[in-house]
C-alpha cells in the first residue's frame, strides 16, 4: 500500500503530501514537495511557468510548510489545504480576489432581509432536486424522486428560512430513506479481506451514527459514512476558498446559523453539491473493490480511512471546486447587487 500510494502522479493539478517529515519548501525559485514514509519517499519539483498546479494539499501529516512556501503558493493562485485524519481543514489559504467590506456586511444582514431568503431558496431547492434525481437515478424509486421534487418545488415558495430547514429535513428523511437497507450502498472487499470486515460494515441501515450524540452523521461506524463524511469535509474545504476568492465571509451563513467554530455559508455553499459527491461515493463503490487495509477502526468503532484512498478522494477537489464556483459567484452577486455602492466582481 506504501509503495502504491507514494508513487501515485500528481492528477488534475493536485499535489498531494502524507507521511512524516512532509517538506514543503522553495528551493531555487521553484517549489519542492518532499513526502512519503521510510523508503517510500519522493521529491516532487514545480517550476513557476509549468507547475500546473491548482492545489496543494498535505493530509494528515507531519512537517512543515515553509513561509517561502506559501507565499509561492499565493503568488500563483495555488490553493493551500492543511487536512485532518477525518479530512477537516486546518488551514486553507487561497489569495482574495475581491476584498469588500461592504459586501460582508451585506452578507452578515442576508438571514434577516428579503435577498437573504432568495439565496436560501436557490440553494436549498438545487439541493434537493438533485436528491429526488440521483434516488431515480441510483436506486429506480420514482414514487420517493417524486415527492422529493414536489418538496424542491415547495422550497420554491416558501417566505421563512425556518421554513426551508424544515422542508429540506422532510426531503433528507426520504432521500437517506431510500439508501437504507439497499446493496447499492454497501461497499465490495476482497475475498482475502471478507473475514477480517465487522459484520455491520456488509450492511447500511442509514446516514445517523450510532457512535454520536444527538443522532449526528458523525463519528461514521461505517465505510460508506466514513467516505461520505470524508469527502464532505473536502467539499466544505473548497466551499472555504471559494468564499475567499469571490470575497465572502465563509463563517456567516444564511440557513446553517453562526456557531463557533463553524464555516457556516461554506456550509450553505456546498448543499447544492451533496447530491454529486453522494452519487461520486455510490458510483465508486459500485465500481471498485477495496482493502481493509484502506479503513481502520478507532478504539470506540469510528471508522476512519486510510492511504491510498485519502489520496485518491483527495485528488477529486478540483472538481468540487468547479462545481462550487459558479455558487459561489451567484450567492456573491446577489449580495453585491444589495449591497450600498456598486460591486466590482472578481475575475476567476
Amino acid at each position: 500500500a506504501l509503495a502504491e500510494t507514494y508513487s501515485r502522479s500528481d492528477l488534475a493539478g493536485v499535489c498531494v503530501a502524507d507521511g512524516f517529515g512532509v517538506r514543503v519548501v522553495v528551493e531555487r525559485g521553484a517549489l519542492e514537495v518532499h513526502d512519503g514514509v521510510g523508503p517510500h519517499r519522493r521529491t516532487r519539483r514545480y517550476d513557476r511557468a509549468t507547475h500546473g498546479l491548482r492545489r496543494l494539499v498535505v493530509l494528515n501529516a507531519a512537517g512543515i510548510v515553509s513561509l517561502d512556501a506559501l507565499r509561492w503558493c499565493a503568488s500563483l493562485g495555488v490553493g493551500v489545504l492543511v487536512l485532518g485524519s477525518d479530512g477537516t481543514a486546518q488551514l486553507a489559504s487561497t489569495p482574495r480576489m475581491t476584498d469588500d467590506a461592504r459586501l460582508r456586511r451585506t452578507q452578515a444582514l442576508a438571514p434577516f432581509e428579503p435577498y437573504g431568503v432568495d439565496v436560501a431558496r436557490w440553494i436549498m431547492s438545487r439541493k434537493i432536486q438533485g436528491q429526488g434525481k440521483l434516488v431515480l437515478r441510483r436506486f429506480g424509486d420514482s414514487g420517493t424522486a417524486e415527492t422529493i421534487g414536489d418538496l424542491a418545488l415547495a422550497s420554491e415558495g416558501v417566505e421563512t428560512i425556518d421554513e426551508l430547514r424544515q422542508l429540506e429535513a422532510s426531503a433528507a428523511a426520504l432521500y437517506f430513506g431510500a439508501w437504507s437497507g439497499s446493496a447499492e450502498c454497501v461497499p465490495t472487499f476482497a475475498t482475502k479481506d471478507l473475514r477480517r470486515i465487522p459484520p455491520h460494515w456488509s450492511r447500511y441501515e442509514g446516514r445517523r451514527s450510532v457512535l454520536a450524540s444527538a443522532a449526528s452523521n458523525r463519528k461514521a461506524e461505517r465505510p460508506v459514512n466514513a467516505m461520505l463524511n470524508y469527502l464532505y469535509s473536502l467539499v466544505e474545504a473548497e466551499a472555504i476558498l471559494a468564499c475567499q476568492t469571490v470575497g465572502l465571509d465563509p463563517g456567516l451563513g444564511i440557513v446553517h446559523a453562526d456557531a463557533k467554530g463553524r464555516q457556516s455559508l461554506a456550509l450553505d455553499l456546498m448543499e447544492p453539491v451533496r447530491p454529486e459527491v453522494d452519487g461520486f461515493v455510490l458510483d465508486m463503490v459500485e465500481r471498485r473493490t477495496f482493502r481493509k487495509a484502506e479503513f481502520t477502526e478507532t478504539s470506540d468503532g469510528h471508522v476512519r480511512l486510510l492511504a491510498p484512498l485519502t489520496h485518491e478522494l483527495a485528488e477529486t477537489m478540483p472538481q468540487w471546486a468547479k462545481s462550487l464556483g459558479p455558487i459561489a459567484e451567484h450567492v456573491a452577486h446577489v449580495f453585491g447587487k444589495a449591497m450600498d455602492g456598486t460591486y466590482l466582481a472578481c475575475k476567476r
